[in-house]
């Protein structure tokens, strides 16, 4: 048998029975462009991670005073350690904050007005530090470096703490008490790109804080630095002794992760779990294969027999039905992978997504077809051949 008669053979088994064929190919259909979706979706996917990882996190650093009490009053930052952490190379804003500790009361009325009904956390920040967080004010402005030095009684009311006390704008003279002690209004907060406390406290002068509280507290006192894209591991590095080079053991220097082994992560957990479900799907394809090609075999009894009584041998009706299982196995592959590629240019699309796939990924879709059809046949393809002529040409 020639393969031109093979294949003659091969393509007329398929076209007489086309329901039969098409039920055979769609489980490989199924199987191959779930596949092809998941390799093309996870992979558009973590593109957009490594975009949509919040930059406000990833380029920020902290160095922060020791926890232990008695060191962290004794080795604190050295008196220019945010101009100094503020000239490394790589670092766009720096400054030092932290929450104040007993200092919580807060009213907009005299203490001999009433009891202190308001409480609200009070936080300590440099000029730097309200750069560094990105805040922006919907009323008034930011106290300038002369405040700092100067240890002016000026607030910023966090949005949630100006609206409880009643204060929608800032006019001049308007006064709050924080733990009894007098401070004009400087501005009101709108939003911060970093440090989301700010929102719910007060915000008064570092050097303010120092004067009236006393030092900061044995944890929390921090310094922050937000950095250019990619240099948080070289600032890092440097953060600690620019803080204080004598004691610079006694920090705490933290990093933001790397959105790259985020995005690899994320990456391997969705293929691991979707890659299971495309493999279950293939499975099932071969299995459809298999079985459909086994009732065709016992369907095509007396046409097997017909043919090995005019001289057909066992590997060349073997070869038929091995041909067939793989012909509709890489039709399914061929169709699956159309289906998988154009699944994912839909989503990406409703999406809004940058379409990333592999050239190499819809060839591989036609290949695991052939590859499953191949497999799903060997079995029937073998019973046929060991068909005898007279059992199927013997009457019923």
């Amino acid at each position: 048998m020639t393969f031109r008669d093979l294949f003659g053979e091969v393509v007329a088994g398929i076209v007489q029975r086309p329901a039969r064929a098409i039920l055979t190919a769609l489980g490989t259909v199924l199987g191959v462009a779930v596949l092809i979706s998941v390799l093309g979706l996870t992979t558009s996917a973590s593109a957009q991670i490594g975009k949509r990882f919040d930059p406000a996190v990833a380029n920020e650093v902290s160095v922060t005073s020791d926890t232990d009490h008695i060191r962290a009053w004794s080795y604190t930052f050295r008196p220019d350690a945010e101009e100094r952490v503020a000239a490394l190379r790589g670092v766009v804003h720096a400054g030092i904050g932290w929450m104040v500790e007993g200092a919580k009361s807060l009213s907009n009325l005299p203490p001999s007005g009433g009891p202190r009904a308001n409480f609200s956390p009070v936080m300590a920040a440099t000029p730097g530090l309200l750069r560094e967080a990105g805040v922006s004010l919907s009323a008034g402005a930011a106290y300038s470096t002369w405040a700092e030095d100067h240890q002016q009684r000026l607030v910023l009311l966090g949005p949630q703490v100006a609206r409880v006390l009643g204060i929608s704008r800032v006019v001049p003279g308007m006064t709050v008490w924080v733990a009894d002690e007098p401070f004009l209004v400087q501005g009101i907060i709108a939003n911060t790109e970093r440090h989301a406390e700010m929102l719910t406290a007060v915000v008064i002068p570092a050097s303010t804080a120092r004067a009236l509280f006393h030092a900061p507290p044995s944890t929390g006192y921090s310094l922050w630095a937000v950095v250019d894209p990619g240099a948080s591991g070289v600032v890092a590095a440097q953060l600690a002794n620019a803080a204080n080079p004598d004691h610079a053991s006694s920090y705490q220097v933290r990093t933001p992760p790397d959105p790259r082994s985020v995005r690899n992560q994320v990456s391997q957990d969705l293929n691991s779990l979707l890659l299971l479900l495309a493999g279950v799907s293939l499975v099932v394809g071969m299995i459809g294969i298999a079985n459909t090609t086994i009732v065709s075999v016992v369907e095509r009894t007396g046409e097997i027999g017909l043919r090995r009584a005019l001289g057909a041998r066992p590997r060349h009706i073997q070869a038929q039905f091995l041909a067939e299982a793989t012909l509709l196995g890489l039709l399914g592959g061929l169709v699956g992978s159309s289906i998988g590629v154009v699944s994912v240019v839909v989503v990406c699309l409703a999406k809004q997504w940058t379409t990333v796939m592999d050239d190499r990924v819809a060839i591989l879709g036609p290949l695991l077809g052939l590859l499953v059809g191949g497999i799903a046949g060997l079995y029937p393809a073998w019973r046929a051949s060991r068909v005898e002529p007279l059992e199927a040409l013997r009457p019923t």
